[in-house]
C-alpha cells in the first residue's frame, strides 16, 4: 500500500500519521512510502517512520522506501540520528 506522508512530521501531527500507517501496515503486502513533501520532522515523527519499519518486519511486509522518494527534510533528519546511509531500513527491520 503507498502511502505519502506530507506537511508536519512532528509530535502536534504523529497521531494522524500513525493512523495512516497503521491502516497501510496489511499481513503479507508492501509498504512504499513517500516523504518528498514532509516540510517539517522532529524526533516523535523519526520515531513513528522508525516503528512503522519494526512493525511491518514483524509482520512480514516488505518496505519500499528508496532515497530519493525521502525528501531533503527527512534526509537530514536520518543524518542526524545516523540514518543516512542507503540501507537504514534494513538495518531497522532487523532490530
Amino acid at each position: 500500500m503507498k502511502c505519502d506522508l506530507e506537511g508536519e512530521l512532528t509530535i502536534a501531527a504523529v497521531a494522524q500519521f500513525k493512523a495512516r500507517l497503521l491502516t497501510a501496515l496489511e499481513p503479507g503486502g508492501v509498504l512504499a512510502m513517500d516523504t518528498r513533501k514532509v516540510t517539517e520532522v522532529d524526533t516523535a515523527g523519526m520515531q513513528l517512520l522508525v516503528a512503522a519499519l519494526t512493525t511491518a518486519a514483524g509482520k512480514g511486509i516488505a518496505v519500499l522506501y528508496p532515497a530519493e522518494q525521502q525528501g531533503t527534510v527527512v534526509q537530514e533528519a536520518l543524518r542526524c540520528f545516523g540514518l543516512s546511509d542507503q540501507d537504514w531500513t534494513q538495518k531497522i527491520a532487523r532490530v
